[in-house]
Parts: C-alpha cells; structure tokens; sequence
C-alpha cells in the first residue's frame, strides 16, 4: 500500500472551507502527511456573484496587487488560526487565475495524493449545474475527500464503499482507501444497492471478486441492499445505521446529455451526503 504522503486543501477563506481545512490539519497529523493550503486569486468581472475577499469588483477597477495583499492578509490570519504552533509540514500558497485549473496545475507539479475540499450542500439549481467541487472531479485524476460543513475530525469505524460493480478498477484506485482504513483503524462495508428485484450477474459477480481480491489486506464485508425509492437513499439509510462513517465512490464517466438531463449519484452525494464522501479515480 502506498501512504498518502502529501494534501492538498484548497481554501477561499470562508468558514465552509476552514472547516474543511481543520479537517485536513488534523487527518494530515494522523497520517504524517505534508498539507498545502492554496488560495486563488482574481480580478472577478461584473457579472460575478459573491467574490469571498471583498465583494464584486468591475473589472479595471481594482489593482490585481491589491487584490493579493488582501489574500495575504488573509492566509496569514488563516495560518495563525489553525497552523501557528502545530508540528505539521505544511506550506501556504497564493496563485493568480481560476481555481479549477489552478488545483490541477498545482496537482500534477506536485505530487498530490489526496485533496480535501469543504461543500455547504445545494439547492436543486444549484446542484443541476453543478459547483467548483463537481468541476474539480471532472479534471483532476486523483481522489478527493468532501467534507460537509457539520461535519468534524472525530472516529471513523466504518467506510462504506457504495458500488455498482459494473467496472474493473485498477488496485490503485484504491489506494487512498486504504490509506484512511490505516488512518482511522476502520473497517470496509462494500455496499450495492439496486431497485430491481434481480440476482447480480455473472459480470457484477466477477467484478466483486475482483474487488474482494483488492481489499484483502483489509478488513471487509460485503452488503447488498433493494431499495425502491432511489440507489441515493439506500445508500443514505445504509449510512444512518452506521454514524461514525464514511462515504467513498468511484465516480463513473458520464455523458454530457445524462449529466444534463439526470445529473450522476456521485454528484448528488457531494451535496447532500452528512459524512465525510472520498471520491476516488480509476
């Protein structure tokens, strides 16, 4: 198993991403982990919506200079808060431009295992087109760790691997798997959840063989759930019977016209999941 040796947390400074934040400190000490803290920084234009250091600026009314002092002073408050006297490594970044495609510049010239994001939930608009974090898990190609803004650093006895065993996934995907099992002594529930009333397949029941083979070293068992409502709500129910647990997928690739017209469980998860969601890639 290869450790998760460095986290990426990227931050806009509200309180959403300092949670999260908190979250990643206290997982990277737990882990012995370095932590990067990175903040984006632009000029927003006019027709913007809320930008967190000081409203909405019309482009060319503001210096980009200034702009950057006032994140500045903001990474340095946030560094004082949450990272002043710990013994973590970690480093602090300031980058000019858009977040997405920062976070995966600083990713692949870094060597970033995990990155670990906060979302305060959505309304149904919201959640159809989508937020920074479904961004993020289009483009990146490592996992991702979403922590919900009610959610803290505490136990984890339980993480429930949600699949739909259509897909063979590489060993490696799972890799940041087994690096929370190590971090929280936790235990792997391999949970599917269909509406139809059906056995699984000769296929579904090769690819759980196959996952059963991945996560030998690990503790495991595996659960299979009808649920006539949603595959959503199984999953959820199955979730409030355990509550120190966690939530992890490997996301399937959509296409654009589903994305639009269904929208994907993974990303309904995101924002409406209570605990802890790492999303992992294939």
């Amino acid at each position: 198993m290869n450790p998760i040796k460095s986290i990426l947390a990227p931050t806009d400074f509200s309180a959403t991403a300092n949670n999260a934040l908190r979250y990643a400190i206290e997982l990277s000490q737990e882990l012995e982990a370095k932590l990067y803290v990175l903040h984006s920084y632009r000029i927003p234009a006019v027709a913007d919506v809320a930008y967190p250091l000081g409203g909405m600026y019309p482009e060319g009314m503001v210096d980009i200079e200034d702009i950057r002092k006032e994140a500045e002073l903001a990474m340095e408050s946030i560094k004082n808060e949450y990272l002043s006297g710990t013994s973590l490594s970690h480093e602090t970044i300031l980058v000019q431009g858009f977040a997405e495609e920062n976070i995966q510049d600083f990713i692949n010239k870094n060597n970033i295992d995990l990155v670990v994001m906060g979302t305060r939930g959505a309304n149904a608009m919201q959640e159809f087109f989508g937020s920074t974090i479904t961004h993020i898990i289009n483009r990146i190609h490592i996992a991702l760790l979403v922590i919900p803004d009610n959610v803290r650093f505490g136990k984890i006895d339980n993480i429930v691997l949600a699949t739909d065993y259509r897909n063979v996934h590489r060993p490696e995907t799972y890799e940041p798997l087994f690096g929370m099992v190590n971090a929280f002594h936790a235990k792997v529930d391999v949970l599917h959840v269909r509406k139809e009333t059906s056995k699984l397949s000769v296929e579904e029941l090769e690819v759980g063989e196959d996952l059963d083979r991945i996560l030998h070293k690990i503790a495991h068992a595996f659960h299979y759930i009808q649920e006539d409502d949603s595959i959503s709500e199984g999953i959820e129910k199955f979730l409030e019977k355990h509550k120190k647990s966690m939530l992890a997928m490997v996301p399937r690739e959509h296409s654009l016209i589903d994305k639009l017209l269904h929208g994907s469980k993974t990303q309904h998860m995101i924002f409406h999941t209570q605990r802890p969601f790492l999303v992992l890639r294939n």
